[in-house]
């Protein structure tokens, strides 16, 4: 039985996989590590997220959908926080995917044989607290976004 010891000896971000030197002398890098066109997709989605967050502050234009006129930057600050609800869901989607891949649980206790050198080791998984910051944010942009028109009002002359 292997015994690493240490916490975060894998971290998922939002980028990429950051792991010790330990695991990644043990386990097989296609069990972490990320498409190359990954973290340059995630900087990109990103910046236009907080791209359009900034813009929302000052377009001041409006659709009309049916009887309801909804400003641009409703639709746009919904969108963000849809987007951020999605992908913190994916990410979670995808962990458990790929962690069930292995044999392993992506949140709790499990033990995992390496195939090759047949080594045994118990890992403990949880959820950073960044993750949940991120679903915090996404949460709180969408209720922003569907309570905008009470915070931001316009005067009529």
């Amino acid at each position: 039985m292997a015994v690493i010891k240490g916490d975060n000896d894998i971290v998922l971000h939002p980028w990429g996989v950051e792991v010790v030197r330990q695991v990644r002398v043990q386990a097989d890098p296609a069990l972490y590590e990320m498409p190359g066109f990954f973290a340059p997709f995630t900087w990109v989605y990103f910046s236009l997220a907080m791209l359009a967050l900034v813009v929302s502050l000052f377009w001041k234009k409006t659709i009309s959908l049916g009887r309801f006129k909804v400003s641009y930057a409703t639709i746009m600050i919904l969108l963000v926080g849809l987007s951020y609800l999605i992908t913190v869901g994916l990410a979670y989607g995808i962990g458990n995917i790929r962690a069930e891949a292995t044999g392993i649980n992506f949140i709790g206790k499990s033990e995992y044989t390496d195939p090759m050198s047949h080594r045994k080791m118990k890992l403990v998984a949880d959820l950073q607290i960044g993750y949940w910051h991120a679903v915090y944010a996404a949460a709180a942009l969408f209720v922003l976004g569907l309570l905008r028109g009470l915070f931001n009002r316009t005067q009529k002359a």
